[in-house]
């Protein structure tokens, strides 16, 4: 009888590869020390764990601020928003498919990563280009995460200390910098694996605790009456706006700054080259592509939605930075704790990959002592970066807007803006002609506009917001987190 195939462990080596991806994917170097998480070993990955993969990578911790979106944006607006980001980011994804497929026609080796793949269509200046781009990103997403890990630690406080700053300066460098400090020694991302199935649980959690939270508080919140429905800011009542509750001549800043937060929460694209190489049939990532960005959007709605449906207007007066599971600590205080919790521990497991990153790429970039992991120099070196962004997030608690700089100028730039260009150099190289050349033409262009505006108006929104919060917290003795 012919040899049966041993079974596939996919929950544990989706999560296993899904790490080693997110590593591959932006530091551009192939994980070869993790036979545990080699699908090539079992015949490659099948589509099904490369959509879950995707997917893993894709449900970030900017999940919490969904609910805000839709309370500034409305319920239209907020939708179109998350549904066109999602769009153009799954073109930009089959772009960068096509430019790898040229990159290995033109090198006549697999391209493994999106570095492989810039440096074989646009050569090595652009390839440094977007080293430098995807790490200060990386570094970004850092501050970032010692943020909402502040928050997530000051709901276990009273109201009282959560507003006391100088309680969440102890936090931030008095519990935050220490746990850092100790994941940020990490060099062996196979220490990290056996938790990656904890993190994905804790990930998935989160998410839960806001959708049950929003359908809960429509039992705690009561509709507003007709005659209230027009009073800006009544956090006494749940009131709903199918349109922005901004002025006209402020709305191009708020969608700006609203299509960067969720192009932060789509930003994976740096990952496909490194799926599509581990595939077993790599023709079949346009389809894994459309699957998971379906799973990721859809997901994304729902909480959008559910959030929203809990709170109503009042999600524009969440404290804490607009993070809705912090939102809910008035309400329903154990909820909040578990949604907490679960982002304690996700942020926990996916710190260390990002500033895993970062490391990876300095150390790559000389000999030195100093160069050398866990070396006395380098350990001082990467406690120094910690304390340096934590120094950073201090000045800049707000992690709305801080996600909304980032975004509107580096994952623009990773995930819209050079897919676009590097397809258009590959098609170059190659001589190819696309099959319908008006409607790769409307893509390039559609994608390029979208780009322009998340930067242009997102980073300009996002600024406005950020300036606005850092004056009204200097005019104030109480400091906002």
């Amino acid at each position: 009888p012919p040899e049966r195939a041993p079974p596939r462990r996919t929950s544990l080596r989706t999560s296993a590869f899904a790490a080693r991806v997110l590593v591959e994917g932006n530091t551009g170097q192939i994980q070869s020390s993790w036979p545990d998480a080699d699908p090539v070993r079992s015949g490659g990955l099948s589509a099904k764990d490369a959509a879950m993969t995707m997917v893993i990578n894709g449900v970030g911790v900017s999940v919490v601020l969904l609910p805000k979106i839709m309370a500034d944006c409305g319920v239209i607006l907020g939708i179109l928003i998350c549904v066109v980001c999602a769009k153009a980011c799954h073109e930009c994804g089959i772009m960068i498919c096509g430019a790898c497929f040229a990159a290995e026609t033109l090198t006549g080796r697999k391209c493994s990563s999106y570095e492989d793949m810039v440096t074989a269509v646009a050569g090595p200046m652009w390839c440094r280009v977007l080293v430098i781009s995807k790490n200060v990103a990386m570094m970004g997403f850092v501050i970032v995460y010692a943020q909402l890990l502040i928050d997530s630690f000051a709901t276990f406080l009273s109201e009282e200390s959560r507003k006391d700053g100088q309680v969440l300066l102890h936090l931030r460098f008095g519990l935050v910098f220490p746990i850092f400090g100790v994941l940020g020694m990490v060099t062996d991302l196979k220490q990290l694996s056996p938790f990656m199935s904890i993190g994905i649980v804790a990930c998935f959690l989160k998410c839960w605790v806001i959708m049950a939270g929003g359908v809960w508080l429509t039992e705690e919140i009561k509709a507003c009456p007709p005659e209230d429905l027009s009073i800006l800011g009544n956090t006494n009542c749940r009131k709903y706006s199918l349109m922005p509750t901004v002025d006209h001549h402020e709305l191009p800043e708020l969608i700006g700054k609203n299509l960067a937060i969720i192009l932060f929460s789509l930003a994976i694209l740096s990952t496909v080259p490194s799926v599509r190489s581990q595939l077993e049939e790599p023709a079949q990532m346009h389809k894994v592509l459309s699957h998971s960005f379906i799973i990721i959007i859809t997901l994304d709605l729902i909480i959008m939605i559910l959030g929203y449906i809990g709170f109503g207007g009042t999600a524009s007066t969440i404290p804490a930075n607009e993070n809705a599971i912090v939102g809910l600590t008035e309400w329903f205080p154990m909820l909040a704790l578990t949604g907490s919790m679960s982002m304690i521990v996700n942020i926990m497991v996916s710190y260390p990959l990002f500033f895993f990153c970062v490391m990876q790429v300095f150390e790559s970039s000389g000999n030195t002592v100093l160069h050398q992991p866990l070396e006395i120099p380098n350990i001082i070196f990467r406690l120094l970066l910690v304390l340096f962004l934590l120094s950073v997030g201090a000045s800049l608690p707000y992690v709305g807007e801080m996600i909304g700089l980032m975004s509107s100028i580096f994952a623009c730039c990773n995930n819209i803006l050079f897919p676009v260009l590097f397809h258009m150099m590959s098609r170059g190289k190659t001589s190819t002609v696309p099959r319908h050349p008006r409607m790769r033409m409307v893509k390039y262009v559609g994608s390029t506009v979208l780009g322009i505006v998340v930067m242009i108006f997102g980073f300009k929104g996002s600024l406005q917001k950020l300036l606005a919060k850092m004056d009204a917290a200097r005019e104030t003795p109480v400091t906002v987190s």
